[in-house]
């Protein structure tokens, strides 16, 4: 009994040994800063809200196939920037690409550096009808301390809060080092093909392809990550890709009296429940490990040491995060059953029957191997499975360990003093994904302190930003442009 216990004692004790020398490795990499005083370069608050109020003013709603139901706000929102900032314009370089989206070239001194890709856009998705508005949504009303309308948060926000910054650098005589490049797309919402796309096809014929990009997609937000209760910012160093595909069975109709054992509708409600029944496994991924490498060290002693001990404990923290389906959408390949049709009446047998699959891929995940994964899934020869157009794979991950992320670390922890930063990855899509080729490292952030019924506001109802943080993004921006320098 004695040889029995004492090599399972040996192996306990290591084990222990082990867990307790990772836990006390796993150290702090957050930034402490004392938050920056406002100088003379700094926009005021009284001033800063009505630049946004007026943006949101024009119903830049884009649509479908790169089609512009509102042609004249997106030419008349172009004018008043021109006339709003118009420092910006006569400093920079500015193109129109496509049909109303912007590029802005700010040429730095040292012309050997590599430029950096700030991306907004400025269309907005459409408001919901029936919804009743606490204001018009393309009011641009300021009151009880916030700007209310469509934009303000996605992503309007961005494109203001950037120009103000340049315009306030200009007007104090800032010149950058670095080039620095704007992209304002006009069509994100729908894609991007006619605008962030061409953007991107634009620099590469220009040789301007930037060694770093940030666009739209984390933000400082809080109690999201159990026991931590301070903010955090997430700043999306990979984003997951997109796959849709289409289930489609055909079979003989006929007299809804004399049927078959299996319908068209019959047949693929048993593949979609196959297809339910088969989830991709689950992955802790390279972004979400890393978020842990910086959350990790700022959780309680025990979860610390799960997340410091992955090795060990990863079972059990893919189990947790599982249970939530925003938590769980970071380590699967999610599939979701968004659309189904078949039959033509109550007394005819369908012809036919077509599902659609909405898939979010996860890094290491294709859109072959995923198909693959359905396929095998479902396996009936009978349901047909086709891709459908605008599919693509999950973006590379970009390096923390760079100037650009310390730097925006830096700006954060001086503006936000109580809060952390983490990468994360990031599960919708941005017009980031038409730089992939294009720039090296590519980041997702907005500076925006959102809680968890302001994040139901984007593309929601009663979309709105506070006037303080507003401000914060102006100053943001305008610090991590100088930092660049």
């Amino acid at each position: 009994m004695k040889k029995i216990i004492l090599p399972i004692s040996l192996i306990i004790t290591i084990l222990f040994s082990i867990i307790i020398i990772k836990t006390l490795l796993s150290t702090s990499k957050q930034i402490s800063h004392a938050q920056t005083s406002s100088d003379s370069t700094q926009v005021k608050q009284d001033t800063t809200s009505q630049y946004l109020a007026d943006a949101v003013k024009f119903k830049t709603v884009s649509a479908k196939n790169n089609h512009f139901d509102h042609q004249d706000e997106f030419i008349n929102f172009n004018r008043h920037l021109e006339k709003t900032f118009p420092k910006t314009h006569n400093t920079l370089a500015r193109k129109q690409i496509g049909q109303n989206s912007l590029l802005f070239i700010w040429r730095g001194t040292k012309t050997q550096t590599t430029p950096v890709l700030f991306i907004t856009h400025s269309d907005v998705v459409p408001v919901e009808p029936g919804h009743i508005w606490s204001f018009p949504p393309f009011s641009g009303k300021i009151s009880d301390g916030y700007i209310w309308g469509r934009g303000t948060l996605d992503n309007k926000v961005n494109v203001i809060a950037q120009l103000l910054a340049i315009e306030t650098l200009v007007v104090n005589g800032f010149q950058p080092t670095r080039t620095l490049l704007f992209a304002i797309g006009a069509d994100e919402e729908t894609g991007g093909e006619n605008g962030a796309r061409k953007i991107a096809e634009y620099l590469n014929n220009l040789n301007l392809n930037p060694g770093v990009i940030l666009d739209e997609g984390g933000v400082i937000t809080k109690n999201i990550i159990p026991s931590i209760n301070s903010p955090v910012a997430l700043i999306g160093i990979a984003e997951k890709g997109y796959l849709t595909l289409s289930l489609h069975v055909s079979q003989a109709g006929g007299h809804a009296s004399m049927p078959p054992h299996h319908t068209a509708i019959g047949r693929l409600s048993s593949a979609l429940h196959k297809l339910e029944a088969s989830p991709l496994p689950t992955k802790i991924t390279s972004p979400i490990r890393q978020m842990f490498d910086y959350l990790g060290p700022e959780m309680g002693s025990w979860r610390k040491a799960l997340i410091a001990n992955l090795w060990l404990f990863q079972p059990l923290v893919k189990h947790q995060l599982s249970l939530s389906p925003s938590t769980n959408a970071s380590i699967q390949s999610t599939m979701a059953i968004t659309q189904i049709n078949g039959g033509m009446a109550e007394n005819i047998l369908p012809p036919s029957a077509s599902a659609t699959i909405n898939i979010r891929l996860l890094p290491g995940d294709t859109v072959e191997s995923v198909t693959e994964h359905v396929r095998q899934a479902i396996q009936d020869p009978g349901v047909i499975i086709s891709t459908t157009s605008g599919n693509y794979e999950a973006s590379p991950v970009s390096d923390t360990d760079t100037n650009f992320f310390r730097s925006m670390q830096e700006t954060i922890h001086q503006l936000y003093p109580d809060t952390l930063v983490a990468p994360y990855l990031s599960i919708s899509a941005s017009d980031s994904r038409h730089f992939v080729k294009t720039g090296r490292n590519i980041y997702r952030f907005s500076p925006l302190r959102l809680d968890n019924n302001d994040l139901k506001r984007i593309h929601g109802k009663d979309e709105r930003i506070s006037e303080i943080d507003f401000k914060n993004a102006v100053d943001f921006y305008q610090q991590l442009f100088v930092k660049l320098n």
